[in-house]
């Protein structure tokens, strides 16, 4: 008979101490911190409120996008792109068509929207 496999050695465990806690924490701190000022700066800096709203939206779309391609599997992440850059094609449309006020378009953004 063939002889016995060897058998692995056990890896060390690696045990978190309260420091790591601590850096993660401070880590996300100085993000949301800077992402705080990004948006004051903006707000501060925008022509109009409606602008800021569209920016704030905008961006809170953008991290939400991330997180979720970001959080599936590898083997469902064509069918999620597939129907995300669809809902995004759809949503750009119709951010386009509502731009307009009348009925018929009467620029080009309207026209493509339209």
């Amino acid at each position: 008979p063939p002889p016995p496999a060897p058998k692995p050695e056990p890896k060390p465990e690696v045990v978190l101490t309260d420091d790591d806690y601590k850096a993660m924490y401070m880590a996300d701190a100085k993000r949301a911190g800077y992402g705080a000022a990004v948006m004051l700066g903006v707000g501060i800096v925008s022509p109009t409120a409606a602008f800021s709203n569209m920016f704030t939206t905008f961006a809170l779309s953008g991290v939400i996008g991330y997180q979720v391609v970001w959080g599936v599997a590898h083997s469902l992440h064509s069918p999620l792109m597939a129907v995300t850059n669809a809902v995004s094609g759809m949503t750009a449309v119709g951010g386009m068509y509502t731009m307009g006020g009348g009925l018929m378009p009467s620029t080009l953004a309207e026209t493509l929207g339209f």
